[in-house]
């Protein structure tokens, strides 16, 4: 029976992707996407994790073989059949294209939730930090749990709610 390789991420396809730059890629991967580092072996290899996969960022050289297209064909869970073109969108007129736009927040759908009285709402899109109910750092959704509408993106730190991103839109209802 094989040894278990505990180097190895426990998972049954690993993509490598070359850059030709490993930190500065690494750097991006994680701080623009839910990437996590798992092993970084030198400053020429590096392995990621995302939810239950992974990836490795290894260092492009003359040797390796170059990509010369690549097509994504989904990306989470909105897949490319969805998908329809700018000109189509714009030919269909704008109540239809309208309803085939998906809410900002759709694309945010792996972080947690978190719903704010209005008052606290308000305290949030000044900018202000607030206490919440939370036991460990996270981004979240935020929304005004009266209207339930978005408001943007927030971090938890220690029970403490600090606006990361916030959507623009008319908030002088919020503003009180």
């Amino acid at each position: 029976m094989l040894k278990k390789n505990r180097s190895a991420p426990n998972t049954a396809v690993i993509p490598v992707l070359y850059y030709p730059d490993v930190r500065e890629a690494v750097e991006w991967l994680t701080t623009a996407l839910p990437f996590t580092e798992r092993l970084r072996n030198s400053d020429n290899r590096c392995q990621l994790l995302h939810s239950n996969g992974a990836i490795v960022v290894a260092l492009i050289d003359d040797n390796e073989v170059t990509l010369k297209r690549l097509r994504r064909t989904a990306v989470g869970a909105f897949a490319i059949e969805a998908a329809i073109t700018l000109e189509e969108l714009e030919s269909r007129g704008a109540p239809c294209a309208e309803s085939k736009l998906l809410p900002i927040d759709a694309a945010l759908a792996h972080l947690p939730a978190i719903r704010l009285a209005a008052t606290v709402a308000a305290q949030v899109l000044r900018g202000q930090r607030v206490a919440v109910q939370a036991d460990e750092t996270t981004h979240a959704r935020l929304y005004d749990g009266d209207s339930d509408r978005f408001l943007g993106v927030g971090r938890v730190v220690d029970g403490t709610l600090q606006a990361r991103r916030l959507v623009a839109s008319d908030t002088r209802n919020c503003l009180r």
